[in-house]
């Protein structure tokens, strides 16, 4: 991360924050990746329009219900380093909590 976007003046606390945002938003592009493509991918192997159609209907729900999860996280994690807290992001999609 440092070599993107280098700051020799960022506090340790900032820089923390900035390669676990990096990190985040790089998980979760590779998710909304797959998310997006696998009704695609799909339709290549059934090749039945009807069956294509549900595809995409449960994949817009699915998608929609993502949205929705991810925003929760973004915002939690937003609220928590604006508050100052030193936490850690977790690829497992359960947080840390710092007692």
């Amino acid at each position: 991360m440092e070599q993107i976007a280098p700051d020799e003046t960022a506090t340790a606390w900032y820089q923390v924050h900035r390669r676990q945002a990096f990190r985040f938003g790089a998980i979760s592009a590779g998710i909304a990746l797959v998310a997006l493509s696998w009704p695609l991918i799909l339709s290549f192997v059934f090749r039945s329009i009807q069956a294509t159609l549900w595809m995409y209907g449960f994949a817009i729900v699915l998608d929609l219900v993502l949205v929705v999860l991810w925003l929760a996280r973004a915002i939690g994690y937003s609220r928590r380093a604006a508050r100052g807290e030193l936490f850690e992001i977790t690829t497992s999609g359960l947080q840390k909590r710092d007692k």
